[in-house]
């Protein structure tokens, strides 16, 4: 419609002609509603003068807009659906003063008063893409109170509104995912991403599960038409992660699209994983795809029903914490998982295909400290294994021929205990034959994951291992004197840069690894060699290790330990943030409170 201010000049013809003045009104005002040419401003202008008039037609003015105008403009211009909620609001307050009902959109729906949904479009109009002060509308029907069956009436409305919305192929993804958001947060069920930009803070709606599935079952399916669910949370669950994952992958593939359907079960999660798997080239896409299995833990991790695998379970937090972007920060810690067999214990994670298939890819490219990382996140979940035996042996195979001390440690955050032997007796091996470089001298991991996966008792015990054992000790020799020169530095009032650099690791060893070495020397009878270095460790002359006092040395040290941990809480998130290990460290910080105790018992009894 070309832009011009004619409407006073069709109110005098209709009046002249005895034409229905409020029809001429508000076919006017869908046309220039509808229009791209009138700008809010110009329609804003132009009906000044009727607008209290336009507003008195209540029902008549929501009829129209909701009839011919809102499917014109098909929720694509956000201004002028802004526009259109402010003067629905407006109109719907106008009803609630005269005590007047609105028919809602659909003729099967109950009739209800209207000031509900003057409050609703009255949000929308000041808040679309929807964000607090929509959430705060939404929050404030949490609990069914007052007039309970107009309440539930406007409830039913704005959760259609938003189906239809989440349900609109033609609207912009993030707009879908909003919509989505605010459903999965009004059911009680949210899924936290690290893609969200926004946090939603909505109360969920109070008795929703048993009301909400009523004229929600007809749902459209890319593939397979109009189709029944019963479990509707499932079905915008599964449309929501499938569009967040699209969007995580945009940048790298703009014409890639995830649907629902290749989320339907694990089965189809696997195949579609697959085939992202296959182009993965470069850094920047392995990324991308681990953002996207964090979407996904959400679903087949957290209360997912997959009838089609035996190996989902009803417990568990999803992955997509800070850590993930930056990942997880959500799991609950769980002490290692047994490390000498496959028994009935292990559980292995729902997508663990997709997990080996990501893990092969890092393995392609050489980034070996990021498949570190996911393994040792990986501990802080009960059903997280994220390889099968099988996998891992194929793993170990691929890293071994590259660099034998990254095999071994990856292969020592895994609960298989033939494949933890095979990779000491490499190393071992390696050191027989190169002996031990300086780079290898001072990698703090290695110290750590002897410890965490109980590896150390093989190599204390067995004289198959001297050259593993004299490394280790070694490692914990230069730990000691690196935290010996940082205590001397900071008496000193001499503190360097790189002595604060090194200060996390060195907490790490101080507080949680050379106890628990020591408490592994006295559970393997070596209570001289354990006398013996912390003789040294506390500066003692080390003639005392051959006599009775070393054992006493021994004994205040660990019980000195031991009313450190109960006394001082060791906060590993908020002291060492940028550790990799992580979970393996907390899991032997957690386990030191016995190991010491049972240290201490030996001590006394020989």
């Amino acid at each position: 419609m070309e832009r011009k201010h004619i409407l006073k000049d069709l109110l005098k013809l209709a009046n002249t002609y005895s034409l229905n003045r409020s029809e001429v009104l508000l076919r006017f005002l869908s046309s220039v509603l509808v229009s791209d040419i009138w700008t809010n401003d110009d329609i804003t202008a132009e009906i000044a003068e009727v607008r209290g008039e336009i507003v008195g037609y209540g029902q008549r003015t929501v009829e129209t807009i909701s009839m011919m105008v809102y499917p014109a403009i098909d929720g694509h211009k956000k201004h002028r659906l802004a526009y259109l909620y402010s003067l629905i609001s407006d109109c719907c307050m106008q009803l609630d003063e005269k005590k007047d009902s609105l028919p809602l959109m659909h003729p099967d729906q109950a009739i209800i008063t209207s000031s509900g949904l003057a409050r609703f479009y009255k949000g929308l109009g000041s808040e679309v893409p929807d964000y607090q002060n929509l959430c705060s509308l939404l929050s404030s029907l949490s609990k069914l109170e007052g007039d309970m069956e107009n309440q539930k009436g406007v409830r039913r409305v704005i959760w259609e509104r938003m189906a239809n919305y989440s349900n609109d192929l033609q609207l912009p993804g993030h707009v879908r995912v909003y919509a989505l958001e605010l459903m999965q947060s009004i059911v009680g069920r949210p899924i936290k991403s690290a893609f969200t930009e926004q946090q939603l803070n909505v109360l969920p709606w109070e008795g929703w599960d048993e009301l909400h599935d009523t004229g929600e079952r007809r749902v459209t399916s890319p593939s397979q038409g109009v189709s029944d669910y019963s479990d509707t949370s499932n079905r915008f669950t599964s449309t929501l992660v499938a569009l967040r994952s699209s969007q995580i992958m945009a940048p790298i593939c703009p014409s890639l699209e995830i649907t629902p359907d290749d989320l339907l079960d694990i089965g189809t999660a696997v195949s579609c994983f697959s085939k992202l798997c296959g182009a993965a080239d470069t850094d920047s896409y392995l990324k991308a795809l681990v953002t996207v299995l964090g979407e996904w833990e959400g679903l087949f991790v957290v209360g997912k029903d997959d009838k089609n695998s035996a190996e989902v379970t009803d417990a568990g937090n999803d992955w997509d914490n800070d850590d993930w972007n930056e990942g997880w920060e959500s799991f609950q810690e769980v002490e290692p998982l047994n490390t000498e067999s496959k028994g009935s214990s292990l559980s292995l994670h729902p997508l663990h295909v997709c997990w080996s298939e990501l893990i092969q890819r890092h393995v392609a490219l050489s980034l070996f400290g990021d498949i570190l990382q996911f393994l040792d996140l990986s501990l802080s979940k009960p059903n997280g294994i994220v390889l099968d035996e099988d996998n891992a042996q194929s793993l170990c195979k691929m890293v071994l021929g590259r660099d034998f001390l990254w095999a071994f440690k990856m292969m020592m955050l895994l609960p298989y205990g033939d494949l933890h032997l095979n990779c000491l007796d490499a190393v071992e091996e390696k050191l027989k034959q190169e002996g031990m470089t300086d780079k290898i001298g001072k990698d703090l991991d290695i110290l750590i994951l002897v410890l965490y996966s109980g590896v150390i008792s093989k190599i204390i015990s067995g004289s198959l291992y001297d050259s593993s054992f004299t490394y280790i000790c070694y490692l914990v020799g230069y730990f000691s004197r690196q935290c010996q020169e940082a205590c001397l530095l900071r008496l000193a009032h001499k503190e360097t840069s790189s002595s604060e650099d090194e200060r996390p690791s060195l907490i790490v060893f101080e507080r949680i690894l050379l106890p628990a070495f020591i408490c592994e020397l006295v559970k393997a009878d070596e209570k001289m060699l354990a006398g013996f270095i912390v003789t040294k460790y506390m500066h003692t002359n080390a003639s005392f290790s051959l006599i009775n006092i070393a054992e006493a040395g021994l004994r205040r040290y660990l019980e000195g330990q031991l009313n450190k941990l109960h006394r001082e809480d060791l906060d590993l998130e908020t002291t060492i943030p940028c550790l990799v290990l992580k979970h393996a460290v907390s899991s032997l910080l957690g386990r030191l409170v016995d190991l010491i105790p049972s240290a201490l018992s030996l001590l006394s009894a020989r």
